[in-house]
């Protein structure tokens, strides 16, 4: 199934105003934390979702905050959100892969567990735009699943993927489904095309970063352990997500 229909399908139980998901507790806080001073910034925030992170930075001070998602489901959602509780956001049903902008558009780009939506030749070229769309000096921040976790995690909570007896090396550019649990206990689906380190590293150099990513490995957080200890079966000392941040120089 395309990326697009797995979330039309289940973009009700993507919507939450709260941290709802492992990845609210994990990746998401640390993506913040990263966006120390938005005020006056222009933020593309790729793959948005319903907006969770959209919203996080518009009322942080965000001058310009552009969402896109491809999927119109996640798109309809991000938008009944913004009519209902306006906050300046301009939303796009759109595919990463296909939008325009002009260059030195956004200070500020983010990519919340998109990329692994994307093979390999993909994600170069979204790279590459992205880094054309930044302004200099401007940050590239994102997240992926780490790239060890589908051949250590198991098809138990808080989430797995399966890689279909695929290696870490000759599983590259093969989809892994995979499934998340929220805190009430229920399931998503979601799924990646699998990337080693280097391809990630290769990506972004081939579309013109220099410099070195700073590079975080998050296991299951504390915060979710004690929110929902029933779902913290494995993954507390285990490498879940990967989340780096890098500069265009310039």
């Amino acid at each position: 199934m395309k990326a697009e229909e797995v979330y039309n399908e289940s973009a009700s139980q993507w919507e939450r105003k709260k941290p709802t998901i492992l990845t609210d507790f994990s990746v998401r806080p640390l993506i913040f934390e990263w966006c120390d001073n938005l005020t006056g910034k222009s933020v593309l925030d790729l793959g948005c979702g319903e907006g969770y992170v959209s919203r996080y930075c518009k009322s942080h001070g965000a001058s310009r905050v552009l969402g896109v998602d491809i999927s119109e489901g996640m798109y309809l959602k991000a938008l009944t959100q913004e009519q209902e509780e306006p906050l300046g956001i301009d939303y796009r049903h759109a595919s990463i892969t296909e939008i325009a902008f002009e260059n030195s558009t956004f200070d500020i780009a983010l990519g919340v567990f998109v990329f692994n939506y994307l093979t390999i030749e993909q994600t170069k070229t979204i790279f590459t735009h992205i880094f054309q769309w930044l302004k200099p000096k401007g940050q590239f921040i994102f997240s992926l699943p780490h790239p060890l976790w589908p051949f250590l995690s198991k098809p138990i909570p808080p989430t797995y993927f399966d890689p279909a007896q695929q290696g870490y090396f000759s599983g590259r550019d093969k989809t892994f489904l995979g499934k998340i649990w929220r805190l009430d206990g229920s399931i998503l689906d979601i799924q990646l095309f699998h990337k080693t380190f280097s391809d990630i590293f290769e990506c972004l150099h081939a579309a013109g970063f220099q410099s070195v990513p700073e590079c975080r490995e998050l296991p299951v957080p504390k915060e979710f352990m004690k929110e929902a200890p029933d779902l913290c079966v494995q993954g507390d000392d285990l490498p879940l997500h990967l989340v780096l941040k890098i500069e265009k120089q310039g």
